[in-house]
């Protein structure tokens, strides 16, 4: 079978998927993966095929600020993930699927413009969630495409008789998932350095994530566990490299 799988352009969307994207391949399934080109490195490690489609993330959070602060996120995903990234990658797709005529197509819950572009071209497609509040959070997007898609309607494409795979533990989903399925880790191969593996002092992990990095926020809490006897690994993300650390914290 040939299985397409797309996410928006962003880790937290991307790695959710991969386990299953691997295990399909495993079976012998011939898999690709549409998504920006900020995440084809690790999927063409995975030997996937991929493809470009839709826009980055910061590229969509910066039209829909329009020139203003980027930093209210609560704002601006609705036009981000319910707009922008729909429109971008519906328009993407359409022809990628035309050309590979996939027999399934999984996307992650937030990349609505892939579900709109499966139905569009009549490939079965199935959402896959991505974490404990997609639910809402896929109301609210649901809710701003529709108010400016008319040729679908959206509310009943994304609505409650979709296929959904739900990741959430039964106590954690708040519903009856279509498919609950085993949340996996998916991690790139990489050495742990040596102050994870060494030491005989406890060790912090400090992340604010891969989109919410703060630079100050960063700072203020390694001030705070610099004053503790521990060893510290700080993962800043995308959003926050430019964070330097010096001092009593190794």
């Amino acid at each position: 079978m040939r299985v397409l799988f797309s996410s928006v352009s962003l880790h937290g969307h991307v790695y959710p998927l991969l386990p299953l994207a691997v295990a399909a391949a495993e079976r012998g399934h011939d898999v690709g993966y549409a998504v920006g080109g900020s995440q084809h490195r690790p999927l063409r490690n995975l030997g996937f095929t991929t493809m470009s489609a839709g826009i980055e993330f910061a590229a969509a959070l910066e039209r829909a600020a329009g020139g203003a602060s980027r930093s209210d996120i609560g704002r601006l995903a609705p036009i981000v993930f319910g707009r922008l990234l729909p429109r971008a990658y519906a328009s993407d797709l359409g022809p990628i699927l035309a050309d590979t005529r996939p027999d399934l197509v999984v996307y992650d819950m937030a990349n609505l413009g892939a579900g709109l572009a499966a139905h569009l071209a009549g490939v079965p497609a199935v959402a896959h969630g991505i974490g404990l509040f997609a639910r809402e959070f896929r109301r609210i997007v649901v809710a701003s495409l529709a108010e400016v898609e008319s040729d679908v309607d959206v509310s009943a494409l994304f609505g409650q008789d979709e296929n959904y795979l739900d990741i959430c533990p039964p106590s954690l989903r708040g519903g009856a998932a279509e498919c609950p399925l085993r949340p996996v880790a998916f991690a790139e191969p990489a050495t742990l350095p040596a102050v994870v593996t060494g030491g005989d002092r406890p060790l912090v992990y400090l992340t604010l994530g891969t989109v919410f990095g703060d630079v100050d926020v960063l700072r203020a809490a390694v001030a705070g566990l610099a004053a503790l006897d521990v060893q510290v690994v700080v993962a800043t993300g995308p959003t926050a490299a430019g964070l330097r650390v010096t001092g009593a914290i190794s």
